[in-house]
Order: structure tokens, then C-alpha cells, then sequence
């Protein structure tokens, strides 16, 4: 008997569930029941409540989708509603006091709605309607940097004087917030050794405040090296001589989407250095191939030994004895080697 109970609730639970879901848009329809229905129509929004409106100022207009939802007894009735803006003492009281928040409503030129006017006609079998929010990415940033610790954000509000609205799913709060992509160098020093004819350096680069969503290049500067390698040996006590241009080639920093780091190859070439000097090679990010990205002033330094002889240690790891010339029955690697040194004469 407890069987056949449990697979009737079951079976009850099912046809509620199935009752309860709106088949054409996918959103769930609590408001079937006549007692807590007032009139035939009520609306309400289906993302309510808080929500995060993140952008960058490299995509300058970014949108954001209100969807505006109809249910009801008879949803072939048609309805009206209107979205618009709560005023900055609303948001104090309603929003601000209770989070203890500073929330500041973003200018009104920074967005703009997708439709001449807010008020939304739903026609018969009408579900739901979608209003789209376009943002300027690039003039809320700067307002933002005018008021440092404060959050910024649109509260949009639904209602209607014909239909009902539900209280509990009529406001949005955008919380807004611009982030302005910037490259930075992975290190302040690199460090390298002239060995051949040719050596080279590499450098690294890194994209920070975004996720890579594009494929783009940097290119980098020399300007300006004799006066800044001056104020290097004299804040640190060296004496580096500029590295003269035409050692050197300075392609492109190419950064792919997806990934947040770039790595360079600049080929330095002994010939017009002097032995045994030291060089250095200051550089700067002087332009990037999208807009909305922050150059930084940071200076990279490159550093460069140019000794006239290097000692540099051999891998005796793979010798073998080819000859030994010796009366001795064995005779080690050791014993027929004694040079452990490889000097290089360039």
C-alpha cells in the first residue's frame, strides 16, 4: 500500500512540474494560481536582482539583454509595462543604506536603450520581450576615475498601470565596473652575455586587467636611450654605454588571443660593440594595434656583457677515449684530458 502511495505523489509531483514550465521561451511560470493573481496579466523580469555588467575599454560598446517575462491565468491577453531608471534617492534608500555602499548612477550619455521609447506592448500570446542596453565603455571609465571608490551602477525598474508587476522581480541593479587593458613588461632587468658573433635576448611581456580576447601587436621604443642610461649609472652606479642601433633589430611584441603573455626575440650582433664593454638598451611600449589599451611609461632595461674572451665550462658527459698514448694498460678519460677548460678566442 506505502507503494502504491509513493508512486501516486510521484506521479502528482510530475504533472505539477510539467504544468508549471512555459514550453516556448523556457521561463518558469509560478503565477497559475487565481488566489494570488489580481488581475489576468503579471510581469516581471526574469535576471532580477543584482547583476555584474563587466567591460573593457578596448570594446566600447558593450550590451547588456533585459528580458521582460508575461504570465498569468490567460496569457493570450495582451499587457503593458514600462522600464525606467530609478532616481538617486530611491537608490540610496532602497539599495545604498542597506549594503552601506557608495552607488552612484552612471551619466546618462554613457548608455542608451535599444528602443525609441521603454514602454513594452505585449501583444496576445506575446511571452516575453527583450530590451537590450548599450553601453559606452570608454565614458564610464572616465567618469569612474573621477570618483575613485565608488560603485557605479544603472538600477532599472519595472511596472505597469494596467497589468501587475511581481515586487520581488522588478528591479535590476547593473553593477558596473570598466576595466582599461594594459602591457607591462615581466621584468624590469634582463641580463646577457655576448658568447659568439650573435646572441639573442629575450624579452617578456604581459597583458594584465582582461583576459586576451584579440589577436594584436606592440611596438617598442629606443627613443630617448643616451638620456636614460645616463640617469641609470648614476642612480645605480654603473658605467653602461648606450647600445648603438645598428646592433640590434626591434620586431613587434605579438600577442594571440587567449593568452595573456608574450615573448620576443631581439638578435644583438658583436660587430659594432667593443670588447669588453658594457651596453645597455632601454625600452618603452610606444603604440599598441588596437584603441582602449593603456601605455605604460615603464622602462625595460637590457643589459649586455661583451667580454673580449669567454671560459666557459665543458659537458664532459658524452667524451669518449678515441686515442690513448700511453704504456699503461688502462688508460682513464681523466689521465688523457687534463683540460677541463674550453677557451674561445673571438
Amino acid at each position: 500500500m506505502k507503494h502504491l502511495a509513493c508512486k501516486f505523489i510521484l506521479f502528482v509531483g510530475m504533472i505539477i512540474a510539467v504544468s508549471c514550465s512555459d514550453s516556448e521561451d523556457g521561463i518558469v511560470d509560478n503565477y497559475t494560481d487565481e488566489q494570488y493573481v489580481p488581475t489576468n496579466n503579471i510581469l516581471y523580469v526574469k535576471e532580477y536582482g543584482k547583476q555584474e555588467m563587466n567591460m573593457n575599454t578596448v570594446e566600447s560598446s558593450p550590451v547588456y539583454c533585459i528580458h521582460v517575462a508575461k504570465a498569468g491565468i490567460d496569457k493570450s491577453l495582451p499587457a503593458h509595462a514600462k522600464l525606467s531608471i530609478i532616481d538617486q534617492e530611491e537608490l540610496n534608500k532602497t539599495y545604498g543604506l542597506m549594503d552601506n555602499i557608495d552607488y552612484r548612477i552612471i551619466p546618462k550619455e554613457t548608455y542608451s536603450f535599444s528602443v525609441s521609447t521603454t514602454d513594452l506592448e505585449f501583444q496576445s500570446q506575446e511571452g516575453s520581450k527583450e530590451v537590450n542596453v548599450t553601453f559606452h565603455s570608454d565614458l564610464i571609465y572616465e567618469e569612474m576615475k573621477k570618483n575613485e571608490g565608488v560603485q557605479y551602477v544603472l538600477p532599472i525598474r519595472l511596472h505597469s498601470e494596467k497589468d501587475s508587476v511581481d515586487v520581488l522581480k522588478n528591479d535590476i541593479l547593473l553593477l558596473v565596473d570598466v576595466k582599461q587593458p594594459q602591457i607591462t613588461f615581466k621584468k624590469e632587468e634582463v641580463h646577457s652575455t655576448m658568447k659568439f658573433k650573435n646572441v639573442d635576448v629575450q624579452l617578456e611581456a604581459n597583458l594584465r586587467n582582461i583576459l586576451s580576447k584579440w589577436d594584436f601587436t606592440c611596438s617598442l621604443s629606443d627613443d630617448n636611450k643616451e638620456v636614460l642610461v645616463n640617469e641609470y649609472n648614476k642612480q645605480h652606479g654603473t658605467g653602461y654605454l648606450p647600445m648603438p642601433s645598428t646592433a640590434y633589430e626591434l620586431p613587434n611584441l605579438v600577442f594571440k588571443k587567449g593568452i595573456n603573455e608574450a615573448n620576443l626575440t631581439i638578435p644583438v650582433s658583436r660587430t659594432p660593440l667593443e670588447s669588453d664593454r658594457n651596453y645597455l638598451l632601454p625600452l618603452k611600449i610606444q603604440s599598441i594595434s588596437l584603441t582602449g589599451f593603456a601605455v605604460s611609461d615603464e622602462v625595460c632595461y637590457l643589459s649586455l656583457n661583451n667580454p673580449k674572451y669567454i671560459v666557459e665550462d665543458c659537458d664532459r658527459s658524452t667524451w669518449s677515449v678515441v686515442f690513448c698514448n700511453s704504456d699503461q694498460k688502462k688508460c682513464s678519460l681523466g689521465r688523457w684530458w687534463r683540460w677541463r677548460w674550453r677557451w674561445y678566442v673571438i
